[in-house]
């Protein structure tokens, strides 16, 4: 066998740095966009929506925001639109919380570190007010979470954000038979309508099987070839 020169010994070392770089990045990348959805839900408690739309990306034209039974929202305007809705009562968010922590995430980088996508189920409660008592009133929300990243100037942000039900009901209710019961009606103002129905929404029934919707996402080489 013929032996290599200098020079082909320094371009494969070269290679070899190159690509452990790159899988270095990737494996970052999974604890940077898991930082990311924590920021969203300590956010999201606290009822911070100007800061979550800080979390989305810009300058891509096709962000979109679907969240559960409301609803989605599409465009460069998406996250301004679906997070500019109060969740409160009228006299702002006085008493409104919905803490949702996430669990079981499954976190997969393309191989190109350009996109990414992500699944995880949030066990949630919320509080509020009754809006005909003005009573504090709670319940349980927990949801599952599919969602597209893409970096950009160097960050990652969301791109598709997707809240589906898993069920919902009432603190003293059984759960498994108030299962899609609304804890709280939200009223969304015209001018930030969502632009269609809910996308595959199949929160819990005791009449059927459970689906599995978000698909945990499999390896993939970069968006579109999936």
């Amino acid at each position: 066998m013929k032996e290599m020169t200098m020079e082909q010994k320094v371009n494969n070392l070269e290679k070899t740095v190159k690509s452990f770089k790159h899988e270095i990045e990737r494996l970052q990348a999974i604890n940077e966009i898991q930082n990311l959805m924590s920021r969203y839900e300590y956010l999201h408690m606290t009822n911070r929506n100007p800061d979550v739309i800080e979390l989305y990306a810009k300058k891509v034209s096709d962000v979109r925001v679907s969240i559960k039974e409301m609803g989605y929202w599409e465009g460069r305007d998406a996250a301004q639109r679906a997070w500019g809705i109060n969740p409160g009562s009228e006299d702002g968010y006085a008493g409104a919380m919905g803490i949702h922590p996430t669990t079981t995430p499954m976190i997969v980088i393309a191989r190109d570190g350009k996109t990414a996508k992500g699944v995880w189920i949030g066990t949630g409660l919320v509080a509020g007010k009754d809006k005909d008592t003005g009573k504090p009133k709670c319940g349980w929300e927990w949801d599952r979470y599919g969602v597209d990243f893409i970096k950009e100037d160097g960050k990652w942000k969301f791109w598709h954000f997707h809240i589906y039900t898993l069920f919902s009901s009432g603190w003293d209710d059984p759960w498994a038979e108030q299962f899609n019961q609304k804890v709280f009606d939200i009223v969304i103002p015209d001018n930030l309508k969502p632009d269609g129905l809910p996308i595959d929404s199949y929160p819990y029934r005791p009449d059927m099987a459970v689906q599995l919707i978000p698909v945990p996402p499999e390896p993939y080489e970069t968006w579109g070839k999936e």
